[in-house]
């Protein structure tokens, strides 16, 4: 996290606090890169990777054509 110091001053009979801190939240908007173990260009995670419904995984690389099928997950 993240944390940016407000400006407050204090004015007689104020209890605000001075510095009063302000959570400032910072957004990762890097897409993920994978790594083809074949020919190993890197490419976007959304362009390599399909998510099965029966919780498995395929890989397939745009550059070089490798698929590989039914990649098991930690919950499947």
């Amino acid at each position: 996290m993240f944390w940016e110091l407000g400006n407050k001053c204090m004015g007689q009979g104020d209890t605000s606090i001075i510095g009063e801190r302000k959570e400032k939240k910072r957004m990762n908007t890097e897409i993920p890169k994978v790594i083809c173990p074949v020919c190993g260009r890197t490419n976007e995670m959304e362009k390599s990777i399909t998510a099965q419904s029966n919780q498995n995984i395929i890989f397939e690389c745009p550059a070089c054509g490798y698929e590989r099928r039914n990649i098991q997950t930690s919950k499947g």
